[in-house]
């Protein structure tokens, strides 16, 4: 038959949930907070910290993306219209 006339599988039952994790919350923050001292053992604190600083040197930077971005916004609207016209109808043909 055609595709619209299928009949659709039966669902879960809407009224029950899903079982929730055995773990309660304060389990689970505890395992949380092991991996993490574990995770910092295994990596080490002088790789910890160069990481972190690398980190902060790349939210100063902005991307390329960004600067683009950036000049765009400080062009006349007109002009990126037109040019982005442009490129719309070059893509057409």
């Amino acid at each position: 038959m055609f595709f619209w006339s299928k009949k659709k599988k039966p669902s879960a039952q809407p009224g029950k949930k899903p079982p929730a994790n055995p773990i309660s919350k304060e389990a689970a923050k505890a395992q949380a907070l092991a991996n993490a001292r574990n995770a910092r053992a295994e990596i080490g604190e002088e790789n910890l910290q160069r990481l972190a600083q690398l980190l902060q040197q790349q939210k100063k930077e902005p991307s390329p993306g960004m600067k683009a971005r950036e000049i765009i916004r400080a062009m006349d609207k007109g002009k990126v219209a037109d040019n982005l016209r442009a490129l719309m109808q070059e893509d057409k043909k």
